[in-house]
């Protein structure tokens, strides 16, 4: 259908999973590198609701924009999500009084 070669999909589901590989790991391990193991579980369940939440919105907003406005607004709509998403990341700063490492 679309022309695909079937090394260019399995070079995509093997890069697919390792990035979810590399994601499962980093969502255990970064709070707890940046923040300490102090109050660690709460920290992850802030962190994991969020995420949650919008993984289980988005189907439904994206699904509802591509039925009533163009691909090029949905598109540009997740486009301008990631980038907020990179400049909450990148605000991110250390609680004062904490140490880099372990």
């Amino acid at each position: 259908m679309w022309g695909f070669p079937a090394l260019v999909a399995a070079t995509f589901m093997v890069m697919f999973g390792m990035a979810n590989g590399l994601m499962t790991l980093a969502r255990g391990g970064v709070p707890l590198a940046l923040f300490g193991p102090v109050g660690y579980g709460h920290i992850i369940g802030r962190i994991g609701g969020a995420c949650l939440a919008m993984q289980a919105i988005a189907p439904f907003a994206l699904a509802f924009a591509a039925e009533h406005a163009s691909d090029q607004a949905v598109i540009a709509a997740v486009a301008s999500f990631a980038f907020i998403s990179l400049a909450a990341l990148l605000s991110v700063r250390r609680p004062p009084g904490t140490k880099h490492g372990p």
